[in-house]
Parts: structure tokens; sequence; C-alpha cells
């Protein structure tokens, strides 16, 4: 059986070479791609994808909200975020709001691979580039990672003034992919 995978990403040749990176790994087979949130949102619902590989800096609907989303209306799916942060607060912040891996773009192929076997097998993967800092936080007992329950805030709430609290993360740059 073949996982299908969804490409959510903005930058056409990095698609491109994530397609021909998943088309040659055993059990995974890309069905479709999109270049913004919302095509990525509109296919996830039609395809039913088994994993979503989502980029963050998507124009019309940033990552963490288009994962927001994808929880709501495609709950079986898994969502594996590819970014350029290396920020653990951002990586938190995507676990909290469903994601199953987090990966940065500075990884090899072989670390994506990894994480979407991981995904695929109902488990999770975080990158080495993350870890380390994530684990340092926890291991200092960070009240903001002891699962509180409060709830993770996306860009879009703190925009619509849906919190008198800051975001616990912003992308650096608004075109961050």
């Amino acid at each position: 059986m073949q996982n299908t995978v969804l490409l959510v990403e903005d930058h056409t040749i990095l698609r491109e070479g994530l397609r021909q990176v998943i088309s040659k790994t055993s059990g995974f087979k890309v069905v479709g791609e999109a270049g913004d949130g919302v095509e990525g949102i509109d296919l996830a619902r039609e395809l039913r994808p088994d994993i979503v590989l989502l980029d963050l800096g998507l124009p019309k609907m940033y990552g963490l909200d288009v994962l927001v989303e994808l929880q709501r209306h495609c709950p079986a799916t898994k969502v594996i975020i590819l970014t350029m942060s290396t920020g653990e607060e951002l990586a938190i912040e995507a676990f909290r709001n469903g994601a199953s891996a987090y990966v940065v773009k500075q990884s090899s192929v072989g670390e994506l691979i990894e994480a979407l076997v991981a995904v695929s097998g109902g488990g999770y993967y975080l990158s080495s580039q993350v870890s380390e800092q994530v684990l340092a936080r926890i291991r200092r007992g960070d009240p903001a990672d002891a699962g509180s329950g409060e709830a993770v805030l996306t860009r879009a709430s703190v925009e619509k003034g849906n919190s008198g609290k800051p975001a616990t993360a912003e992308p650096e740059d608004a075109d961050e992919s």
C-alpha cells in the first residue's frame, strides 16, 4: 500500500524536487500539489491524502493557520511541516497545533524520508537542528512547554485580536519558506 502525499509549497522548483524525491521513495506517492495555503486546504479536502507536506511561509494563508484548518477538515491526514525556521518556539507551536513532524529545509533528503516513514507509521519526527533546543527547554522546565492547556495562537488569531497575549512565535520573514 502506498501512502499518498500532498505537497503544499509555494516555490515551484522545491515542489518539483520534493515530488522527484518522494516518487523514488518506496511506499509513497505524490497525489497533488498546491502553491498556496488556500489551495492546499481545498486539495486536502478533495484528495484526503495520508500526509500533507506543508511549508509555513505560504501566500494567501500562513502555514500554521493551514495546519489548524487541516486538523479540522481532514483529521486523519498527518502533517509534516517543512520550513526554514530552526527556532524551537515555532516547532513547539506546530506540534501543539497538530503537526506530526517538523523538518527544516536545511535537512538532508534522508532526514525528510525518515520523517515520512515515521509519520506514515503513526509516529512523530523532529529535525535534529531543532531537537536539541526543544529538549533543553523541556529540561529547564519551561512553563510554556509544560502542557498548560492554554490555546496556542496562530498569526491570524493574533492579528484578529482574539487574545490579549502575543503569539509565541512569528515567522522571521513573511516570505519565509
